[in-house]
Order: structure tokens, then sequence, then C-alpha cells
């Protein structure tokens, strides 16, 4: 008796927690996005090639992965988190940080739902964020393999989101946990000040993000120094600004290309017609495109930070176009009904 009147009440909380939309919302599109995830992340282990001259830092990660850190050169010596979090997995190297990359993608995926819904997107437009993200070239090309890119893109997008929401502890902390997945996510620096809030907390969250910065300038310059692996010099800087006035095809256009695909086409519409965010967030894009340039680092990778950021000037004008599309389609059967009419009348 004492056990049916417990599994009772179970359904009677699972009716109460069925009645919690926003709950309902959460378990729905995070349970989608985590299959999604793991069918990514599947495909790209299927046809992971660690001698791929595309993705070479896989060894990196490896070599950090089975604890020779000393052998590893800088910038990925200091990218010490996920191939940390993965030795704590069982499986061996691919398939512990196919695990990490099935965590890290479902984490960015509803980070980004949830981002674009802060943004007054509605539930059908932020799926279709969601999914653009998962079908780029970016996420399916190096989200499920064994690289920290899919990591990177989680905390950037939880930082946005931290920032847009005020969230200062919450930004604090993944500027500080981004530093050591990926340097490159100190580009979250700048966001803050492209949002439509006061200016002093507009630069308060981006004085928040100068501990996590000066936490690893420390390590890497002070307490961890290494003197090997790429150098930022003038003659690195000028052969990438040399790689981008090259021709179409060459250089470094294809990573740019590739970075939003066709999405690039809505990007510039949004900017002149207006999007999900003002004019100014792109900004935030055309950060992303210079700091490769600094970085002599890869563009792809880099300017795909700014996904969420291209995705919200372009959805709107991806809506548009589709809406006019169906206006479209209902003039034409409109005026295909008309001469039927007429003559029955």
């Amino acid at each position: 008796m004492g056990s049916f009147a417990s599994a009772f009440g179970g359904l009677l909380d699972i009716k109460h927690a069925l009645a919690q939309p926003r709950l309902v919302e959460f378990v729905t599109v995070a349970g989608l996005i985590l299959a999604t995830a793991g069918s990514v992340t599947y495909v790209g282990l299927a046809g992971f090639n660690p001698d791929d001259p595309g993705i070479h830092d896989n060894r990196e990660y490896a070599a950090l992965y089975e604890g020779h850190g000393a052998d590893v050169k800088k910038p990925f010596h200091w990218r010490v988190v996920i191939p940390a979090l993965a030795r704590m997995l069982p499986g061996g190297f691919e398939v512990s940080f196919g695990i990490v990359n099935i965590l890290a993608l479902t984490v960015a995926g509803v980070g980004l739902y949830y981002l674009l819904r802060h943004w007054r997107a509605s539930q059908n437009l932020s799926l279709i964020g969601v999914a653009l993200y998962f079908l780029s070239h970016t996420v399916l090309r190096f989200g499920g393999i064994p690289l920290v890119e899919s990591a990177a893109q989680a905390i950037l997008i939880l930082a946005m989101l931290a920032a847009e929401k005020r969230q200062r502890f919450a930004f604090a902390t993944l500027v500080i946990l981004g530093m050591f997945v990926k340097e490159t996510t100190s580009i979250v620096l700048l966001y803050p000040l492209l949002m439509s809030k006061p200016l002093r907390d507009r630069l308060t969250l981006s004085a928040l993000a100068l501990p996590g910065i000066a936490a690893y300038a420390i390590v890497r310059l002070v307490i961890d120094p290494v003197n090997f692996g790429f150098e930022y010099s003038a003659t690195a800087w000028i052969t990438n600004i040399g790689s981008l006035i090259m021709p179409v095809g060459l250089g470094s256009w294809p990573g740019i290309v590739l970075s939003f695909g066709f999405l690039w086409v809505f990007v510039a519409l949004g900017i002149r017609r207006g999007g999900l965010v003002p004019r100014r967030y792109a900004l935030f894009i055309a950060a992303c495109f210079a700091a490769p340039i600094i970085l002599t680092t890869d563009y792809e990778r880099v300017i795909f930070l700014s996904f969420p950021v291209a995705l919200a000037l372009a959805l709107p004008s991806m809506e548009r176009a589709l809406s006019l599309s169906r206006r479209s389609g209902r003039r034409a059967a409109l005026g295909a009904e008309i001469p039927q009419s007429s003559l029955t009348s």
C-alpha cells in the first residue's frame, strides 16, 4: 500500500512538473540539443584522422591529456582545463574528449537558445538559430573531434548570457575558466561595451574580465613560461594581412567564408535593416575578424566565436525573406483561383 501511494505521489509530482511551462521548455530543448550533440560528435569521431594537417593541434591536446605538458608548445601549453577534465573520464583520449564535446555542445546549444530568447526571438526562431549552429561548417568540422573548440564556444556563449543578465560573478568566473580552455575567449571583454545597458554597467562588466586575463598572463609569463611555439611578431602579422589580400580561393578567405557560410548575406542585411540586437553589435564580429591577424591564428574558428551575434543580426532578415516568399505563394494561389471562380459564377 505504501509503495502504491509513493508511486501515485510520484505521478502527481510529474503532473506538477509538466504544469511548469519553463521546465517543459528547458527539458524539451535540452533533450533535442543533447541528441544532436551526440550525433555531431559521433560523426566527427568516426571520420577523425589525427594526422589531418588541418587539425594538427589535436596532438598538443593528446600530450596534455597524457600528462606531458612540459613538451607542449605555446599557446596550447596553458589550455589545460579540457584535457584535465577528459583525463578523469573513461575510454581513452578520443572517447573521453568525445564525452566532453557532447556536454560542451549541449551547453553551447542550450545557452544559445536562451541567449536568442533573451534577445526576444520566438521559440521557433531560436530553435532555427540553434539548428544553424549545429549545421555550420565549424561545428561539423571541429565540434566533435578532440579539440577544445566546443568548450570555448560554450563558455563564450554562457559569458555573453551572463553579461546580458548582469550576473557579474558568473561572468568573471567564466572568463577565468575560458582563459585556460582557450585564450581567444578573452574577446568577450569587448562584448559588454556593446550592450544596451547603462555605461556604468557596461564598464563594470568589462572590468570584471580583467582578473581572468591577468591570471592567465601571470601563469603564462611568470609561473609557467614556455619559450617554444607560436610567436607573435610583426613578420607574422604582415603574413596574415597578406593572406587576406590574396585572391579568393587562396590565403585565409576560405576559412572566413566558411565561418558563417551563406549566413553572411543575412548578417549584412541585418546590419543594414536591423536585427534582434542594435547594429553596433556587429563590431563584435569585426573584433573577432581582426583578432586572428594579431594572434596569427585560424580565421574560421576565431570568427565563429561571434556566431551568436551573427544570428542575432541575421535571423530577422531570414524571417522577412521567408515571410515574403509565403506571401508571394498565397497571392499566386489566390490568382490561380480567380479564373476558376469566375467560370462558375
